[in-house]
């Protein structure tokens, strides 16, 4: 029979009923993802709130830097917990079962030690054992997180009211041109033992039976999921940057979820596109084509009013996020002078002579040659470029919209078009979606319409892939996620 004090020491100074609901516990057990180390944290009130689930554990005297190389390591598995190694004074000896371990002789703490070290041996033993947790961002995402400036947000996954990963459902990229299974591979090799349900059915509003139990979705926000969804939900990872269809929550769901979008990771390819909706007009592509179309010789198109070159010009970002950096770069590339707005602060990259705030959109505007809508549809700016604002333009500007169509009043735009008071437009996004066959857009010299698309095609959906799988990465580990949104704000 085994003595008191043996089995004290064998469920590290925790009655053994409680040992194995205790973090050691839990890593011998099998339950050594990020959500069950940290509940079962939790459950024995080693987290402090203040650090939010940060546990301090001192080793004492580490015989080399190999385990020592571990802890880090194990630290960055596991993140909602902070791991600092410090070497402590030699002191008693105290021995576990298959462990000699050699502690401070410091009575007072000897409970704590109790505790701390079967955990801090357990933990360790992870990376040998074959971890089911991530060993933290990859090589590629780390590359974008860098270049774009992905932001984190302040306070980690964990700190989510009632966080305990369980169960994702996980809308397919094929549309973006990823492989099922290519991307279910890379979901479920970060998910650990969180059950990645792939909704390959194609419906946008998954059923009811589906949702039952999900606590995360990465796919499409929209009324119909959050109405459905039951009270488990708590992400979801938006693969758009608007979030104008992330609406219909329940004062519930606006208190306890996180959300989180695509910004910035579309943001280089709708800035080329952009660009090559501005040069296409500069150079009066779009009545070439149309004469193309009809085998039509016609190089009296070229003495048609010119726009002429584009260094030394001025170019109006509204809105510069992500998608309004991405183009500012470019157009100061081709030597144009960048001016913007944004609503948040005057800051801006070196390469933007001048940022405003959004109240300054029309005094800017008297200065653009070349105009670009880069807004999320918000109540703010619904309707904001119209009769008034082309009014305030340079005549003979060109108008660009790859934001949101719902932010210009299209009867203004086309008046403006039709009397000059336009050289152009390039549209990717207009009001309403799809436009009418017969609408008079279509038939105008000096306009470009794309369906929508300026998002897709180059690396766009590769960066949307590694952000999805980074951002569940960090969900189970319980780390702060990528791209957080203020829901109220929308973007």
């Amino acid at each position: 029979m085994e003595g008191e004090s043996h089995v004290a020491a064998r469920c590290g100074g925790l009655s053994c009923g409680d040992y194995r609901n205790s973090p050691a516990g839990a890593v011998r057990g099998g339950r050594h993802t990020g959500a069950g180390i940290a509940q079962a944290a939790r459950g024995q009130k080693l987290t402090d709130a203040g650090a939010r689930q940060r546990l301090r554990i001192q080793a004492h005297d580490v015989s080399s830097p190999a385990i020592a190389a571990r802890l880090q390591a194990v630290a960055g598995r596991i993140a909602s917990w902070t791991f600092l190694v410090d070497t402590l004074p030699r002191g008693a000896v105290h021995t576990y079962p298959r462990q000699r371990s050699r502690i401070p002789a410091d009575p007072a703490g000897d409970n704590m030690h109790r505790s701390v070290i079967p955990t801090l041996l357990a933990l360790t033993a992870i990376l040998a054992t074959g971890p089911s947790l991530a060993a933290g961002p990859d090589a590629q995402a780390q590359r974008l997180i860098a270049e774009l400036g992905l932001r984190e947000a302040a306070t980690p996954s964990s700190a989510i009211p009632d966080w305990r990963p369980r169960r994702v459902l996980v809308y397919p990229l094929s549309r973006k041109g990823i492989a099922n299974e290519q991307y279910a591979a890379a979901l479920r090799a970060v998910a650990g033992d969180v059950q990645v349900i792939m909704h390959e059915k194609g419906a946008v509003v998954p059923s009811r039976e589906t949702l039952a139990g999900v606590d995360a979705v990465l796919g499409m926000c929209n009324p119909g999921l959050l109405k459905r969804a039951d009270a488990s939900l708590r992400w979801v990872h938006n693969y758009s940057v608007g979030m104008e269809r992330c609406q219909g929550l329940s004062p519930a769901q606006q208190q306890q979820m996180t959300f989180t979008n695509n910004q910035r990771l579309s943001a280089p390819t709708i800035a080329e596109h952009s660009i090559a909706m501005l040069l296409a007009l500069t150079r009066k592509l779009p009545a070439y084509q149309r004469a193309q179309a009809q085998a039509q010789w016609q190089r009296g198109i070229s003495r048609s009013p010119s726009f002429g070159e584009l260094p030394g010009k001025t170019l109006l970002v509204a809105g510069l996020g992500g998608i309004g950096t991405e183009i500012a770069r470019r157009a100061h590339a081709l030597g144009m002078r960048v001016v913007a707005t944004r609503n948040s602060s005057r800051e801006g990259p070196d390469f933007v002579d001048y940022v405003g705030l959004s109240d300054e959109l029309y005094k800017l505007a008297g200065q653009a040659d070349v105009v670009v809508n880069a807004l999320p549809l918000t109540s703010k700016t619904t309707g904001l470029f119209d009769r008034r604002f082309f009014a305030a333009l340079k005549r003979g500007a060109i108008f660009l919209s790859v934001g949101r169509g719902g932010s210009t009043v299209t009867a203004d735009l086309v008046s403006a078009l039709a009397d000059g008071s336009l050289y152009g437009a390039g549209l990717d996004v207009t009001d309403p979606e799809p436009l009418p066959s017969d609408h008079p857009l279509w038939r105008m010299d000096n306009v470009i319409i794309t369906p929508h698309v300026a998002a897709t095609g180059g690396d766009s959906a590769q960066r949307s892939m590694t952000i999805a799988v980074e951002n569940l990465r960090r969900y189970v580990a319980g780390e702060p996620l990528l791209n957080v949104v203020d829901i109220e704000r929308g973007y």
